[in-house]
C-alpha cells in the first residue's frame, strides 16, 4: 500500500524555491527535469520507505540523495510519508530544520 504524501510548509517553500533557482539560472527545462526527478523519488519512497538512510533515530527521520546540491528529508508514520525538510547541501548542516 502506498503512503500518502504530506509536505511540511517549510519543506515545500524550500522546494519552490530551489526550482525557481534552477529556472532563473539553468532554464524551464532543468527546473522540469529536476522537479520530475524530486517527484519520481518521492512516489518510489511511498512504495519503499526505507529507501532513505537514517538520520536520527530518536526521530525516525531519513534522509536522501536528491542531487549533489539537494536532500530530502522524510519521516514515515502509519499512512503518511512526511516531507520534513528540502535542504540545499551547500549550506552548514546547522541550517538544517530537523
Amino acid at each position: 500500500m502506498a503512503l500518502e504524501i504530506v509536505w511540511q510548509d517549510r519543506a515545500f517553500d524550500r522546494f519552490k524555491s530551489t526550482i525557481q533557482y534552477i529556472e532563473g539560472e539553468f532554464g524551464i527545462t532543468a527546473a522540469k527535469l529536476f522537479t520530475r526527478k524530486v517527484l519520481y523519488i518521492i512516489q518510489s519512497l511511498t512504495q519503499f520507505p526505507e529507501l532513505g538512510s537514517l538520520q536520527i533515530k530518536s526521530k525516525s527521520l531519513r534522509g536522501i540523495v536528491i542531487s549533489k546540491q539537494n536532500s530530502l528529508f522524510y519521516r514515515v508514520s502509519d499512512s503518511q510519508l512526511i516531507i520534513v525538510d528540502f535542504f540545499d547541501n551547500r549550506q552548514s548542516p546547522d541550517k538544517k530544520v530537523l
